[in-house]
């Protein structure tokens, strides 16, 4: 066996190296999802979803002309970049998910937005260095039903787990939202 030195590549993950950081990057996958949807480098947003964006009231029975897309799979691409190297996409990607079984137009429109977002950003990296820390976020009933989102990234020596999704319960104040995500960001560590 021999030494080939620093790894580079690994499964399609570009990985750089130095004493203290490792970072590791999906660019050329990216770059296969931007040309399979035709994403062009145009007026690109500053965030993965609208800041405006609000969930249809209520959805017709007949589905208007749609993107020429699947849009299941375009989700799917973005849990898969969630996984590996992005986990700054967990929440968009997590709220479209519920929509897979019947998307609508707002809908694609918001996966379009999304990926443009990585377009732009498809030079971040994950890095791996030397603290831990938790940070952790969620909203007060931002869901149709009042329930809240949580968010939560786990950095030890880097970014370690992440997670973004509805909680299970109806929270009575925002105080009691962090709370729910402090819990569940706790039972991650155990």
């Amino acid at each position: 066996m021999e030494d080939l030195g620093k790894i580079k590549y690994a499964l399609g993950i570009r990985i750089t190296q130095t004493q203290e950081l490792a970072s590791l990057i999906k660019d050329k996958f990216i770059n296969q999802i931007l040309v399979k949807f035709s994403i062009e480098q145009a007026k690109a947003p500053s965030s993965p979803l609208p800041s405006n964006y609000k969930e249809p009231k209520t959805l017709t029975s007949t589905p208007p002309k749609l993107p020429p897309f699947n849009f299941q799979s375009g989700v799917g691409l973005l849990q898969y970049l969630v996984q590996c190297t992005r986990p700054n996409l967990s929440f968009s990607t997590s709220y479209l998910s519920r929509f897979l079984e019947s998307p609508c137009k707002p809908h694609y429109q918001a996966v379009i937005h999304t990926l443009k977002y990585v377009s732009i950003t498809q030079h971040f990296t994950l890095t791996l260095g030397q603290n831990y820390l938790n940070h952790l976020h969620s909203d007060w009933g931002g869901s149709s039903e009042k329930k809240s989102f949580s968010g939560s990234i786990i950095y030890f020596h880097g970014a370690l787990g992440w997670r973004a999704h509805k909680q299970k319960v109806v929270a009575l104040s925002s105080p009691e939202a962090e709370y729910n995500a402090m819990s569940e960001s706790a039972q991650d560590l155990a």
